[in-house]
């Protein structure tokens, strides 16, 4: 009897060990996230450089086409983009012409995510045009992927951390939101972990493709924990134009307790 509770303990005592991290509930950042913050040491993202901000008129998010992680083709596309949105014409992004973000732009969304997770996969949830995203635990990379918008991605734990990684993107989306481009030798790896007592979720992640930039770089983007609302509707499809309208999942928002603006008829 003895050795069969003593049993029963250890084989508790391992599956408590093996107990995978929590990340499911909503999480949100605001507009300061859509750059990265800089990695402890080594290379960083491209950020905002001295201009003003101007969130009304979506302008004025130039990026430092001088940052050395960039090749001499990527940082033309930084600069030509700059010109483009200081001369008043609207962002070509992901966001904007409502196609996948990818990643890792689709960290710099604005809007919630939910994150789902069993034993086998991790879903994530955008509300921006509907996205979504899976990550399967516990597997090699396929062979011979066909390039797509999310790629393909996987995933393991390390002790309270998710480590996701992520190949076979298309070279059709931005990293950021400063319109650096990339290759389909886009190689990028996320950890997830919560922080701050459960508060925040921080996603650290490393950037590698040797067609685009000069070396890896690392960002880090925080997302606090949000109240339970669900996922609202946008209204966003490909080869359409984002108009910043949403179908609310109920008349208040139970955060704010602010009342919901009629829908557009």
């Amino acid at each position: 009897m003895r050795k069969f509770l003593l049993a029963a303990a250890l084989l508790s005592a391992a599956s408590g060990a093996a107990a995978a991290p929590d990340f499911t509930g909503y999480w949100q950042h605001g507009v300061p996230a859509q750059q990265y913050e800089n990695p402890p040491s080594g290379p960083g993202p491209v950020r905002r450089i001295g201009v003003p901000e101007n969130y009304t008129q979506n302008r004025n998010w130039r990026g430092d086409d001088k940052n050395p992680i960039l090749q001499p083709w990527a940082a033309e596309a930084v600069r030509k983009e700059g010109d483009r949105e200081e001369q008043g014409l609207p962002e070509l992004s992901p966001f904007t012409t409502c196609r996948p973000a990818g990643v890792p732009f689709v960290l710099s969304f604005l809007r919630p995510m939910q994150i789902l997770q069993t034993p086998k996969k991790v879903l994530f949830l955008y509300q921006f045009n509907g996205q979504s995203r899976t990550v399967y635990m516990d597997v090699p990379h396929s062979k011979n992927l066909v390039p797509s918008y999310y790629g393909e991605s996987i995933g393991h734990y390390e002790g309270d951390t998710l480590v996701v990684d992520t190949i076979g993107m298309n070279d059709k989306t931005w990293t950021d939101r400063f319109a650096t481009p990339h290759t389909e030798a886009l190689h990028v790896v996320e950890r997830y972990s919560v922080i701050d007592g459960g508060k925040t979720l921080q996603v650290f992640f490393t950037v590698e493709d040797p067609g685009a930039f000069t070396t890896a770089w690392s960002g880090i983007v925080k997302f606090p924990r949000v109240t339970p609302r669900g996922i609202e509707e946008e209204v966003c499809a490909e080869n359409n134009t984002y108009h910043g309208i949403t179908i609310p999942v109920a008349e208040t928002d139970p955060i704010s307790g602010v009342k919901f603006p009629p829908l557009p008829k």
